[in-house]
């Protein structure tokens, strides 16, 4: 890409104006990285780094130095300088999958922040700034009463570590120790790249850190909360309410469009645009979609040494004048003696078997014509019941998925529902 310099020449000084895409000095680099970096300190788990991402107070460090949400952290600002300065935080998110824990501040300001790179320009060999407190107060010029000044050191990308061919860690051979965990790793024009997570005692220039892939994901989910109707077989295939709600956690950040998808037992997936009115996005659903036609969800015939498996829609046949429908039955034997066996596995019926003629049976994705008075027996599998429906939120922003909330809807019993109701009101 080319780029322009500017020149400015002002009372004999030559000033240079760089461009978006230019490198910053590294002395810039560690101003920008030092303002924004605070020492954490968690009570009873010790101390390590952390920064900052939004101005309103928003700092970032790893769950193995915040601990689980809702945790109290100590974030000590400007640490070891005149204008320092601790403020009180909690941890509000905690990915223990990624080891990375997001932090609030209990009393909103304006906070010097970093801006987020991209996990693209994180390639081998590339320069990078990592800033934190390593061995915690230990560096203090008085540890009893003291804290730090941060550190800021330089290195490069060595190696990266992929897992299923993205990108989890990479490796720095920046000099860092216990207590920078949690902090910074900046490119060339200032931006985080990484964060600081693990090193290999006694190997000096191994140290991993996790992609900032991962933290603007962590950030970009919103929290979602799903209000669901109690289901049951009197209810579930009748239209209900659904109601949710959804707080987007960086300030600022897009809305997302908030989905519903209802899935009963084996079908497909139904999807739902919520639609918000005030702070409530709601949509209304049969959890249960009512059956298009009765089919069973498997049919073997057999004609003589082979079989034919596949799927069948209900219909009506007689044994010995009687009418029954075939989902109500597990087999039926034409040879030797005609014979019909129910779907409780213990009733039988016997007599001439009619009505039972040439149907259409889906193998697969072919569509048959099956003569079923012709087969030596048919074995049936009705369609499963449906005991509980999936309830999943899905947050989109710009066609991408953000967020995820999965609820396992039980289908009760509308009798025994109503006799517990009886139960509790006595």
């Amino acid at each position: 890409m080319f780029r322009l310099a500017l020149f400015i020449v002002a009372c004999g000084t030559t000033v240079a104006l760089l461009g978006v895409d230019d490198p910053l000095p590294k002395a810039e680099i560690a101003r920008r990285g030092k303002g924004a970096t605070a020492l954490v300190e968690v009570k009873g788990r010790g101390t390590g780094s952390g920064f900052c991402v939004h101005p309103s107070g928003i700092f970032v460090t790893n769950e193995h130095v915040g601990g689980p949400a809702g945790t109290p952290v100590a974030l000590v600002l400007n640490s070891g300088l005149k204008n320092q300065k601790i403020v009180a935080a909690k941890v509000v998110r905690a990915d223990k999958a990624h080891d990375l824990a997001i932090l609030r501040v209990d009393t909103p300001g304006a906070f010097p922040a970093l801006p987020l790179g991209s996990a693209d320009d994180i390639t081998e060999l590339a320069e990078v700034v990592a800033v934190g407190f390593p061995f915690g107060r230990l560096l203090a010029t008085d540890v009893a009463k003291d804290y730090p000044t941060v550190s800021v050191n330089a290195g490069s990308v060595t190696t990266l570590r992929l897992r299923e061919g993205e990108l989890d860690h990479f490796q720095l051979d920046v000099a860092l120790n216990p207590g920078n965990s949690g902090g910074p790793v900046l490119d060339t024009r200032g931006r985080v790249i990484g964060i600081v997570v693990s090193g290999i005692r006694g190997a000096a220039g191994i140290n991993l850190a996790i992609p900032v892939s991962h933290l603007a994901a962590c950030l970009a989910e919103p929290d979602l909360t799903l209000d669901f109707p109690k289901l049951t077989d009197a209810n579930c295939k009748t239209p209900l309410p659904f109601k949710a709600r959804m707080t987007v956690f960086m300030p600022g950040a897009a809305e997302p469009e908030l989905r519903l998808l209802l899935r009963a037992g084996d079908e497909e997936p139904r999807t739902f645009v919520m639609k918000k009115v005030g702070d409530v996005y709601s949509a209304t659903a049969a959890p249960v979609p009512p059956p298009v036609e009765a089919a069973l969800s498997g049919i073997t015939a057999g004609f003589g040494p082979g079989v034919v498996t596949g799927q069948v829609g209900d219909l009506e046949f007689r044994v010995g004048g009687k009418p029954i429908k075939l989902s109500a039955v597990r087999r039926v034997e034409f040879k030797p003696a005609p014979r019909v066996l129910l779907a409780d596995g213990k009733t039988a019926l016997e007599g001439a078997i009619t009505g039972i003629g040439a149907v259409p049976v889906a193998v697969g994705s072919i569509q048959l014509k099956l003569d079923l008075s012709a087969a030596d027996n048919i074995e049936l599998k009705p369609k499963a019941e449906v005991t509980a429906v999936a309830a999943t939120l899905v947050a989109v922003v710009g066609g991408k998925e953000v967020g995820r909330l999965l609820t396992q809807l039980p289908i009760r019993d509308a009798k025994q529902d109503t006799s517990e109701k009886s139960v509790k009101e006595q």
